[in-house]
């Protein structure tokens, strides 16, 4: 008998939109990563740091105070805890520069800045990220 064994993995963003979970799929980022899951031969997670929707004084989203990533990083620990994943991959320059020395995990861009700025090249982050996920669990 052949024993499968399954990689988990845990996409990890910023922060929720009003009304969405975590890279909520119909959603830039969210449509992104589920095209990337559906490359990965692994159980795949999604969360933010920031489990709610920073907001400024007018009511629009903005980034989280880095009081606000301590005491969302008290709950991701949590969910990591729970769900145990392999790798954690970081979306974004800032959710890299305040996890990647506190996680197994390694850092791609953030889908909706390739989708906004660089949207010639989704294909390509698309396939290079599948690429790089699947040569990590491989490797384990």
């Amino acid at each position: 008998m052949e024993v499968v064994i399954i990689n988990k993995v845990l996409f990890v963003g910023l922060s929720d939109k009003i009304g969405c979970t975590p890279l909520q799929s119909g959603t830039i980022s969210g449509d992104l990563i589920d095209k990337i899951i559906v490359g990965i031969n692994a159980e795949c997670h999604k969360a933010n740091l920031v489990n709610f929707a920073p907001l400024d004084e007018k009511g629009k989203l903005r980034y989280p105070t880095k009081s606000e990533m301590d005491i969302g990083y008290e709950y991701l620990q949590e969910l990591i805890r729970e769900v145990n994943p392999d790798i954690c991959i970081l979306l974004g320059d800032k959710v890299s520069k305040y996890l990647s020395n506190k996680l197994n995990s390694i850092s791609i861009k953030h889908p909706s800045y390739i989708a906004v700025y660089k949207r010639k090249y989704i294909d390509e982050y698309i396939d290079g990220s599948i690429n790089t996920i699947n040569s990590i669990l491989n490797g384990m």
